[in-house]
C-alpha cells in the first residue's frame, strides 16, 4: 500500500492520492476513508515518534496502467495489480496491510 507524509496544508485524502500518484503512476478516486489509527514510530535510537496512519479505499481511474516506478522501487515497493483471490504472499505484504484490504474487501461487499 502506498505510503508517505502528508505536506504542509494537504489532507489525509489529498496526501493519499498524491502519494498513490507518486509511487504507483496510477491516478486514484478516493471512495472512503477505511481506518485512522494512533501509531508510535520507535527510532533506532529508541525515540518514540507518534504519528497518525490514514487508511482509504479507492479505485484506479479507468485507462490507468500500474507500472513499477522509481519512487516505489526506492522505498522497496512492489507494484503490481492483484486479484481479490489473489493478494502478494506474505512475504510481499506487511500482514497488517493484508488485513486492512482483506476487510475493505468484505466491507465493500456488504455496502452493494
Amino acid at each position: 500500500m502506498p505510503g508517505g507524509r502528508v505536506e504542509l496544508n494537504e489532507s489525509f485524502s489529498e496526501a493519499f492520492l498524491r502519494e498513490t500518484q507518486d509511487e504507483t503512476s496510477v491516478a486514484a478516486r478516493l471512495i472512503r476513508p477505511l481506518q485512522i489509527e494512533e501509531k508510535v514510530f520507535v527510532s533506532p535510537d529508541g525515540e518514540e515518534l507518534p504519528f497518525v496512519l490514514a487508511s482509504f479505499i479507492a479505485e484506479a481511474l479507468p485507462g490507468q496502467v500500474t507500472a513499477q516506478t522509481e519512487e516505489a522501487t526506492k522505498e522497496g515497493l512492489k507494484v503490481g495489480v492483484f486479484s481479490i483471490h489473489a493478494l502478494p504472499p506474505d512475504e510481499d505484504i506487511d500482514l497488517q496491510d493484508k488485513d486492512k484490504i482483506l476487510r475493505a474487501l468484505s466491507s465493500s461487499i456488504e455496502h452493494r
